[in-house]
């Protein structure tokens, strides 16, 4: 019966509040502005949604975005273009 009334002693102690800290930051700082986001394209409609995510200025964005983004994709895979351009001919 003693051994039922003992605690256990955790091998990290603190993480269960240091994780309750970071969450409640997690959801203050990008969990909070990711739903405002979504709330605000919701009260537009799908038309205007469309027009604001096919403007000239965002595909701009997103070329830039994913074309920056592309060579790191290519590091990371240890593949050079000409070794790509190789690899896709045969």
């Amino acid at each position: 019966m003693k051994m039922l009334l003992e605690r256990r002693h955790s091998v990290l102690p603190g993480f269960g509040p240091t994780l309750g800290f970071s969450l409640f930051h997690l959801g203050l700082m990008v969990l909070l502005p990711l739903a405002a986001l979504a709330l605000k394209a919701a009260s537009f409609g799908w038309e205007a949604l469309w027009q604001a995510t096919t403007a000239q200025r965002a595909l701009a964005s997103y070329r830039l975005t994913f074309g920056a983004s592309q060579p790191q994709l290519w590091d990371r895979l240890y593949l050079r273009p000409r070794q790509v351009r190789v690899f896709l001919d045969a």
